[in-house]
């Protein structure tokens, strides 16, 4: 209702600690239509990719997720493979890093106040806070 009312702007921004981050952001790149389609993939799935064994198992199952995404194996190998996206994406996170230091996931900033994750009640009484 925020954000559909304007009141609230919403930017999603990846952080990537680990190099796995970083694929699961070029992987949802594969295909612009299906970014959130395949980052929510990702984030439901992540128990069961993350914990798969060392990175060739990790990038095999996210490959798995891009495919229940619709994504094609062609898609995806080039995604994966495109070295200069690799570099953007992390020149940008670490722009954003420099203007926000993240330390955790989820990350907020209510009128340049970091929070970190809140239960959603606590959150609703952030927003409205800094909406009056």
């Amino acid at each position: 209702i925020y954000i559909e009312t304007g009141q609230v702007k919403f930017l999603f921004r990846e952080v990537y600690f680990v190099r796995f981050g970083l694929w699961g952001g070029m992987l949802a790149r594969c295909d612009e239509n299906r970014y959130f389609g395949v980052i929510d993939l990702l984030l439901k799935q992540q128990s069961q990719w993350s914990r798969a064994g060392g990175p060739a198992e990790i990038v095999q199952e996210m490959r798995t997720i891009g495919a229940q995404a619709g994504l094609s194996a062609e898609q995806m190998e080039q995604c994966l493979s495109d070295r200069p996206m690799a570099e953007a994406l992390v020149a940008q996170y670490q722009e954003h890093g420099r203007e926000h230091t993240i330390s955790g996931t989820p990350a907020f900033v209510i009128q340049g106040q970091m929070y970190g994750n809140m239960a959603y009640d606590t959150f609703v009484e952030r927003i409205e806070a800094a909406l009056a």
